[in-house]
């Protein structure tokens, strides 16, 4: 898990936006017909194996050693955000198989 990720102290399970321990960070815009709809499909796929999930701006889910944050911009796209402790390849393998996720929304 990301260090100092979840907040527990207040019971909420919520994920911290606070600096993290990285390797590796990637990001992407997709446009979408329906960010809303997208949004969705991402957390049925990713929310049983999430760690933890906050839904305070968009979508962000952690994972053991990962996490991704997914949010709605102005332009019906949304904006990915992929983080990895192992370095920029499993990074990119992770922003790929989200990019196939989205692409099929």
């Amino acid at each position: 898990m990301f260090r100092n990720d979840i907040d527990t102290a207040a019971g909420t399970g919520a994920i911290r936006s606070g600096p993290i321990d990285t390797q590796a960070l990637a990001g992407r815009i997709f446009r979408l017909p329906d960010p809303q709809y997208a949004l969705g499909e991402v957390e049925r796929r990713y929310g049983d194996r999430a760690e933890a999930i906050d839904r305070r701006d968009g979508l962000t889910m952690a994972f053991g050693d990962w996490r991704f944050t997914l949010r709605p911009t102005e332009e019906r796209a949304l904006s990915l955000a992929v983080e990895s402790q192992h370095g920029h390849a499993a990074v990119e393998r992770r922003s790929a198989e989200m990019a196939g996720l989205l692409a099929s929304c």
